[in-house]
């Protein structure tokens, strides 16, 4: 809410009478976070984005355990039950994905997270945004990150590239090595979000002049000049 907003429900409520923080006092709050490493900002040619993305991960995945919100997402296995999450996630000597097909077994402790794009706004900006699933309303705004914003109209493949440059490298980091938490190394799910063009971008497909327009069909007439994540 606004800050004038605020000052209006104090004084209804008599906050000063009955501890309500005064503006004053959450201004000086909300000064203390903002020079954590998770919430360090750059700043380039380009676009504005968050210097470290795994603090951001990591500080959200804290305060949703120290709030005891964090919710286990289980996988289904193919009669429609959930597959228990008994299983550390470790990091490959070789440096690969530990697991077959570049997708953690069932049973794997996991930390699921939601990756993609948004265009518009006046005047009009792509914002990256990253989600976690692990929480019961993963799809609030206030439960999002915004991990970049850029200042561009398009989205257009070589856009793309450029914006996703400097953050691939930190999705990688984080398949390739997971997360601590609660002493348990878990591994990363990735789940790739966004408007068609978006995810046809992020898979380096043709989308719909591809002869296999889905962009679950990775056959060589659908592909154009790679996938960002690739």
């Amino acid at each position: 809410m606004s800050d004038s907003k605020f000052q209006k429900l104090r004084l209804a409520f008599r906050g000063a009478v009955f501890g309500m923080a005064s503006l004053h006092a959450l201004r000086k709050s909300r000064a203390t976070p903002s020079r954590e490493p998770s919430a360090a900002v750059s700043v380039d040619d380009t676009d504005a984005h968050l210097v470290n993305l795994l603090a951001a991960l990591e500080r959200q995945l804290v305060d949703l355990c120290h709030s005891k919100t964090f919710v286990e997402s289980l996988v289904y296995d193919e009669q429609g039950r959930p597959v228990s999450q008994t299983r550390d996630f470790e990091v490959s000597p070789e440096g690969g994905l530990p697991y077959p097909n570049g997708c953690p077994p069932s049973d794997m402790r996991d930390v699921q997270i939601s990756f993609g794009l948004d265009k518009g706004g006046s005047p009009s900006s792509v914002r990256v945004v990253m989600g976690l699933l692990n929480q019961v309303h993963p799809h609030r705004l206030a439960n999002s990150m915004l991990v970049a914003v850029c200042p561009c109209d398009k989205d257009k493949y070589d856009d793309v590239q450029k914006m996703l440059r400097t953050r691939v490298p930190a999705i990688k980091d984080l398949l390739l090595n997971g997360v601590v938490l609660d002493g348990y190394r878990r591994a990363v799910r990735l789940f790739l979000t966004g408007d068609y063009p978006v995810l046809r971008n992020l898979l380096g497909h043709n989308g719909p002049n591809a002869t296999l327009p889905c962009v679950k069909c990775f056959g060589n007439e659908g592909a154009q000049q790679g996938a960002v994540f690739s």
